[in-house]
């Protein structure tokens, strides 16, 4: 199902791209940019008009995406769309690039080569990513998926991201959902490209900015994690791209890019507010006024719809917070964020810049390069490129309303991901001048390849599979068959990785557990209870912080949820929104959790057909004294340094648990 819905809107996209892109105005990056583009602007929005009719399932979702195939094919037709299509080949390339472009290959072969086996990791990822594309998966909606002993805004974050995990759901391995972000690298390669070349970049600098943002190591790392944040900086770049090019006509495509950017971070739209300046010095080109409303139409409806839900159903599109603007309160939310001076808040900042927290950031002295080639590209674009200066000045303008509006507390480097886009043109700028050392900034390269993959035996399979590559992209060039050289490349990619998928797909679930023990420790032992013991689907209640994914078992049968302590049903946290709690000094359990009865609580269990409890060892939950008060109703049957795990007595028929 996953590789026909995929090839259906494959086709739709190629159909699309030809209706929207005039003949004169395509090539191979922007036929790649835009085609990922409308690729995703379809899956998000079929999902979202779905999930709100309750109808997310295969046989609707087959019929819309084959209903927009046929569309797209027919106006294609109308509109002599095929007859204007131009070869999609390369101009000549000197020799240096087709290396350039064969390290790609080889990083990104090895990078998934030796990341295959791991299961999905991540907190992010498996605390609500994955368990919101379940919520969608098992509902066939976008209903509401509340999350319970942990930070209360991500029940309420945008949910774009987690649309296209639950997409990748269907392709049914598992083991293959880090890779949702994937794809994300090639668009944001293809708009730095771009971008490079608008800038009258050399080939050889424009394909060394592209490389750059592939191996730097947020964007490296984040292609084989459970996060979003490459998704916000592929779109965001892909925006920056159409609407700084000052060319009309691709505004539509801007737009739908703009609105899969917002639709995955709630402060996304921070990216996207600081391009509108650009769309007044739009000078080229005219645009197809049908095109450019339906494309404001996705944004509204697809790209704001969980700022909609949110305004509808808290009437806060930014709940949990509580927004202010000087002593009046546009949005009342439940939670007062402490705030800093802005000194304070930019220095934090800053030492999360030369002291890395975690492992997507980048090496400190990475950091210290792109800034102070930041700099360098500022003060030359403003003498020599104005465009270019006005793109370059966006790094520190984002940063400041970064910094400015979003608490202390939430600061990440890889929040910023979408910015560095912008220091891989900035990087490569000044050596447009100095022509004797443009192999200079290739020396970065080499560090953040070496940096990234790390371990000698991985650095040895990428050296010996680049020659390869650099055959595959070379043999054909020689004879000016370039679009037959990057399908050479492309061909020795999947047959390279086809025997590896192969031995994971026969091994994964043998080594899963061993993987989530690795870097969760005792947790994981709590996970592989539940998933080997849940084969017969169960109703399982939790009390303290978890990581839900695992718990929903290995096929998605079981149902995870908080049963209230003073109520028979569990309300979402909206629904308290008359209470108030100061992050980070006060647990936002405060708000729902006042008031606890025993009676109402074991009715909600009953009321739920309750299977198990799963309760944290660690923490003081009044849960815990009404079990071990209780011990007739509730029988244990794991435990270990993390939790608990109990199973519910409603009657003395119960199957036996594996040890």
């Amino acid at each position: 199902m996953f590789l026909l819905w995929t090839l259906i809107a494959g086709v739709s996209s190629f159909f699309i791209f030809l209706i929207m892109v005039p003949a004169e105005e395509r090539n191979v990056p922007l036929f790649l940019m835009g085609f990922l583009i409308l690729f995703y602007t379809q899956i998000l929005g079929v999902f979202t008009f779905l999930g709100l009719s309750y109808c997310l399932s295969p046989s609707y979702i087959t019929t819309v995406l084959l209903c927009i195939m046929g569309i797209s094919f027919y106006l294609c037709h109308r509109e002599k769309c095929f007859t204007g299509i131009k070869s999609i080949e390369f101009k000549p390339l000197p020799l240096s690039s087709f290396i350039l472009l064969s390290s790609i290959f080889a990083v990104y072969y090895t990078v998934i080569r030796y990341s295959l086996i791991l299961p999905p990791l991540t907190t992010d990822g498996l605390l609500y990513h994955l368990p919101f594309a379940v919520n969608s998966f098992k509902t066939h909606s976008l209903s509401l998926c509340p999350l319970y002993f942990t930070e209360i805004s991500m029940t309420y974050y945008p949910v774009g991201g987690s649309t296209f995990y639950h997409f990748f759901l269907y392709q049914g391995k598992e083991f293959l959902l880090k890779y949702v972000q994937m794809p994300f690298v090639l668009m944001g390669m293809a708009a730095v490209y771009l971008m490079a070349k608008k800038g009258k970049y050399p080939v050889l600098l424009s394909l060394g900015a592209m490389s750059l943002f592939a191996f730097l190591q947020p964007v490296l790392k984040e292609s084989t994690l459970l996060y979003v944040d490459l998704i916000m900086a592929a779109t965001f770049a892909a925006a920056l791209y159409c609407f700084s090019a000052g060319n009309r006509r691709l505004l539509p495509l801007g737009v739908l890019s703009a609105a899969i950017c917002i639709s995955t971070k709630n402060f996304a739209p921070i990216y996207i507010l600081v391009l509108i300046p650009f769309l007044f010095k739009m000078q080229e080109g005219t645009v197809s006024k049908k095109h450019l409303l339906s494309s404001i139409l996705f944004l509204l409806f697809a790209g704001g719809f969980t700022y909609i839900r949110n305004l509808v159903l808290t009437h806060n599109p930014f709940f949990p917070a509580e927004i202010n603007l000087g002593r009046y309160t546009l949005f009342r939310g439940v939670a007062v964020y402490s705030r800093s001076s802005f000194p304070l808040a930019l220095k934090k900042l800053i030492t999360l810049f030369y002291q890395p927290i975690s492992m997507v950031d980048p090496n400190a002295a990475v950091s210290f390069l792109l800034f102070v080639f930041l700099f360098i590209a500022l003060l030359l674009s403003f003498v020599r490129d104005r465009n270019l200066f006005f793109v370059f000045l966006l790094v520190p303008i984002s940063i400041v309303i970064y910094v400015s509006t979003i608490p202390t507390n939430y600061l990440q480097i890889r929040h910023l991901l979408p910015l560095y886009a912008i220091f891989s043109l900035a990087f490569f700028y000044p050596f447009r001048y100095v022509k004797k050392l443009q192999w200079v900034p290739f020396l970065l390269l080499c560090f953040c390849i070496v940096e990234t993959i790390g371990r000698p035996v991985v650095i040895l399979r990428f050296l010996v599979t680049l020659p390869l590559f650099f055959a595959a992209f070379y043999l054909p060039a020689r004879k000016k068959r370039y679009l037959i050289s990057l399908t050479a490349a492309f061909m020795l990619f999947a047959v390279l990785l086809f025997w590896p998928f192969v031995l994971t797909s026969d091994t994964y679930q043998s080594f899963k557990y061993n993987g989530w023990k690795s870097f969760y420790g005792k947790e994981a032992e709590v996970w592989e209870f539940v998933q080997k013991n849940s084969e017969r689907e169960k109703n399982i209640a939790y009390i303290g912080g978890f990581l839900l994914y695992p718990f929903y078992g290995k096929t998605y049968g079981n149902r995870v949820f908080y049963q209230s302590v003073n109520s028979i049903e569990t309300f979402p946290v909206h629904y308290y929104k008359d209470s108030k709690f100061v992050y980070v000094k006060e647990k936002p359990e405060v708000i729902y959790r006042k008031n606890p009865s025993f009676d109402l609580w074991y009715k909600g269990l009953k009321q739920k057909k309750t299977d198990w409890i799963v309760i944290r060892r660690s923490g003081e939950y009044v849960e815990r004294r009404w079990i071990e008060e209780n011990e007739e109703l509730f029988k244990k049957i794991f435990s270990n340094e993390s939790a608990e795990i109990y199973q519910v007595v409603w009657s003395k028929e119960r199957p036996e648990m594996e040890g």
